[in-house]
């Protein structure tokens, strides 16, 4: 029998690898925390309870992004990662100049911009 992987199976999968890896026990909390998700909320992941989504789906995707793979769903463009992070990182000065930028991008993409302003 060929069993279709779930996120749970993906989640224990990077598990058993940080701990192989590190030569070190990682308790669930930490592994959450290494995602940049709340421990409960993680939880529910890892334990099959629920699926992520939104920042959540994110936050799991940019550190192992076989999530998407395993949900079906496209990757998203690798020129997009970090983005929110990068705003946050810019001066507010420049913050205008790099909105700019994002907008050129996704017109060039074919993308909506009707929000970005």
């Amino acid at each position: 029998m060929n069993k279709t992987k779930t996120v749970r199976d993906l989640l224990h999968e990077t598990h058993i690898q940080l701990v192989q890896e590190n030569g070190v026990v990682i308790t669930q909390k930490e592994l959450a925390i290494w995602y940049g998700i709340d421990p409960v909320t993680f939880n529910k992941y890892y334990n099959g309870e629920r699926v992520p989504t939104g920042k959540f789906l994110h936050k799991i995707g940019a550190k192992t992004p076989e999530v998407y793979d395993v949900l079906g769903l496209e990757r998203p463009d690798k020129r997009l990662e970090n983005l929110s992070e990068l705003y946050k990182a810019t001066p507010v000065e420049k913050r205008d100049e790099l909105l700019f930028r994002v907008k050129e991008f996704l017109e060039e993409i074919g993308a909506d911009t009707g929000n970005i302003d």
